[in-house]
C-alpha cells in the first residue's frame, strides 16, 4: 500500500500477488466493487481496479483538489 501525495493531490495505491480475477467477468452488481466505487465518488476521487487472472489486483483511489 502506497500513499501519495502534495499539493492538491492524494491517491492512495492498494496491490497484492493474489490470484486476480478478470474485470469483464465481474457482473454490474458485484457488491464491493460497488461500494469503492461510492466512496470514490463521494468524496469526488477517481477508482481504478486493474486485475489479471494469475496477477494480483491493483486498486487506486485519485483524488484531485482543484483550485476554484
Amino acid at each position: 500500500m502506497t500513499l501519495h501525495f502534495e499539493a492538491g493531490l492524494a491517491a492512495l495505491t492498494m496491490h497484492d500477488n493474489g490470484r486476480g480475477f478478470d474485470p469483464t467477468l465481474v457482473s454490474p452488481g458485484h457488491y464491493s466493487l460497488n461500494i469503492m466505487h461510492e466512496h470514490a465518488v463521494a468524496i469526488g476521487a477517481q477508482l481504478s481496479v486493474i486485475s489479471q487472472v494469475g496477477h494480483g489486483t491493483e486498486i487506486k483511489r485519485c483524488w484531485i483538489n482543484a483550485p476554484q
